[in-house]
């Protein structure tokens, strides 16, 4: 598994470095002003922090998660998608095959808040109810709310984070399955891309509600003949 970085100019592309990373599975984040990022490991259940020394980014920590196995027979962890807090301080990870979203302090290089996305784990009463299955991806919206994807049940699940604290506070039904997140703050969005149904989910993140779930299409001009479904937007 490998980072590449890329200077990119009038010119074209050239590559500054290449960072070797032991596993991976789909998720990474640069911290704010760009010193630093973050790499979900996969396998290894573990977030890879790389920071920024001179001209050069290097391997400053590896923090795990803690699993000791995935949900299922013979199920390994997968610590997927991640997101770095605006503060720069904390970071949500995804874990893949435990239905749930670790939150770590980087700076303490280490977890401090595990939650589990299933209703039926949170409350007894939702016990049976689909929701928080097999999260993809994660997104702060600002410094105590935060949105995981959750393409197994074609669910976005909000996150409030109070201190060491995480609360699933609502969930959003899309018609796909949600993997990629996209956030622009000023707008007061969140997007999503949804596989499977060839669609994007927009969340108004102000109000928790989904406001748009358009379908994408290619221009006309590159679809002859017209192309029916199979784009799966990632």
């Amino acid at each position: 598994q490998y980072v590449f970085r890329f200077a990119i100019g009038e010119s074209g592309a050239r590559r500054l470095q290449t960072l070797q990373v032991p596993n991976s599975f789909g998720g990474i984040a640069w911290q704010p002003g760009g010193r630093g990022f973050v790499v979900g490991g996969g396998v290894d259940d573990a977030l890879y922090v790389f920071t920024q020394r001179g001209s050069k980014f290097m391997l400053a920590s590896k923090i795990g998660l803690g699993h000791k196995a995935g949900l299922g027979a013979d199920v390994q962890p997968q610590a997927a998608g991640v997101s770095v807090s605006p503060d720069g301080r904390r970071a949500l990870v995804a874990n893949y095959y435990n239905d749930s979203v670790s939150l770590v302090d980087l700076a303490a290089r280490k977890v401090v808040a595990e939650q589990d996305l299933r209703p039926g784990k949170i409350d007894p009463a939702f016990s049976g109810v689909a929701g928080g299955e097999f999260p993809f991806a994660t997104a702060w919206i600002d410094a105590s709310h935060a949105w995981i994807s959750s393409p197994r049940d074609r669910q976005l699940v909000a996150i409030s984070v109070t201190g060491t604290r995480l609360r699933v506070s609502s969930r959003v039904s899309t018609i796909g399955e949600p993997t990629a997140l996209l956030v622009d703050r000023k707008a007061h969005r969140l997007l999503a891309t949804e596989d499977n149904a060839d669609r994007l989910a927009v969340i108004d993140t102000a109000k928790g509600k989904l406001v748009a779930e358009p379908r994408l299409l290619l221009p006309a001009a590159l679809a002859a003949p017209p192309l029916g479904k199979g784009l799966n937007p990632n």
